[in-house]
């Protein structure tokens, strides 16, 4: 881990990143996860290119714990909004069910 200089305070953010890649190549959105339990855990939606991060698809949610660790509820998310989606799209999933 490195320690990145602040400028202009002292506050500090520390979130997860959960990256995934499927067997194609595909790097899907990433998902982000946030310590808190609201959404104001989560980046402000004010912020210069938040709109671009959502519409590229990024997941940016909050682990309603006091960690910022992947836990059941964001691995649902990652999985039913991302993961497979997807999959789907790619036939992944359909030729995994039915194998030729």
């Amino acid at each position: 881990m490195k320690q990145v200089l602040l400028v202009g305070g002292e506050e500090k953010c520390a979130f997860t990143v959960m990256v995934s890649v499927v067997n194609d190549g595909t790097l899907l959105p990433f998902q982000a996860i946030y310590e808190g339990k609201t959404t104001k855990s989560c980046p402000n939606p004010n912020l210069q290119h938040y709109k671009d991060i959502i519409d590229a698809g990024m997941l940016l949610e909050f682990s309603e714990t006091k960690t910022y660790w992947s836990n059941m509820k964001t691995m649902k998310t990652l999985l039913t909004r991302s993961l497979i989606p997807t999959s789907w799209r790619h036939g992944f999933v359909s030729s995994f069910l039915h194998p030729t």
